[in-house]
């Protein structure tokens, strides 16, 4: 192995008692590029968020993605709205005040949207274990489509769709971070690989401490760093201006004491609605 992928007879040695013993899986954990992926259909209803999605954005329909407050929450937040807006979608993003409406899909607040005009829900790096704001919203014919990687809970919500990695059999990789299911969902509604939308995987991936096996290493090693070293958003450029990081230079740990901390410390402030404002200020000029 040491001779077949020139690398050292230690670091051969560290892959195979990890499990990596085929060439295979060691090529795509030395050298992770966009092959490494699994195709994004694969994940649990995927085929019904996508379909339900674009019968949102054919029929103007209001569609509201509801996020998170920490760096996760922020680029899956970011991912998505992003995406959509750029397809011509009816779109906007709501991220619940960490105090006063806390984690994951609220009555109060999924009520607020409603009245509001909102008439699809896409979670993101949360809701699937909003069971009471999700049926809030179903009950009074708002679908709402999930997309989360947290802990499966006994009883999970009645929602139109459950795109979550972990639920069923058919995905081979169970780890990706909020931002990984947004990176999937957009790659799948697009049909094509999203990558002008790795980089802020990438964020969200190291920021909330995944395992960097697999798809997860292949999001960050594979083309997040490479994307974050040129990016053209002036906001990661002042980000990580403020943060002293030298983008060209930019790595793994660059990411996790710097730049996260930065985006997680707006959700302890109260609000961190100005993070997605900040990520997606390029398409926003």
């Amino acid at each position: 192995m040491a001779q077949q992928f020139n690398i050292s007879k230690l670091v051969a040695e560290i892959l195979i008692r990890q499990g990596y013993d085929d060439e295979e899986q060691i090529k795509r954990f030395l050298n992770p590029d966009a092959t490494s992926f699994y195709d994004p259909m694969l994940i649990n209803d995927m085929a019904k968020a996508v379909e339900r999605i674009q019968t949102a954005i054919m029929n103007d329909q209001v569609i509201t993605v509801y996020g998170d407050y920490d760096a996760d929450g922020i680029t899956s937040t970011s991912i998505v709205y992003e995406t959509l807006a750029s397809i011509g979608a009816n779109v906007n993003f709501y991220i619940p005040n960490r105090f006063d409406e806390g984690y994951g899909p609220n009555e109060e607040a999924f009520q607020k949207l409603i009245n509001a005009g909102t008439q699809l829900f896409i979670t993101v790096d949360n809701g699937i274990a909003g069971n009471l704001a999700i049926q809030l919203a179903q009950d009074q014919g708002v679908d709402v489509v999930v997309t989360d990687h947290h802990e499966i809970p006994e009883v999970v919500p009645n929602a139109y769709a459950l795109v979550h990695p972990r639920l069923g059999n058919d995905y081979p990789f169970g780890q990706l971070s909020g931002a990984g299911v947004a990176f999937k969902l957009v790659w799948a509604l697009t049909e094509e690989f999203p990558a002008e939308m790795i980089e802020l995987a990438a964020i969200g991936t190291v920021a909330d401490v995944v395992s960097l096996t697999d798809e997860n290493r292949a999001i960050v090693s594979g083309g997040g760093l490479q994307s974050l070293a040129q990016t053209p958003r002036p906001g990661i450029i002042a980000l990580a201006k403020r943060a002293g990081v030298d983008l060209e230079k930019i790595n793994e740990e660059d990411i996790g004491f710097a730049l996260a901390p930065r985006l997680n410390s707006l959700g302890r402030m109260g609000d961190a609605n100005p993070g997605v404002n900040l990520l997606t200020t390029m398409m926003r000029r």
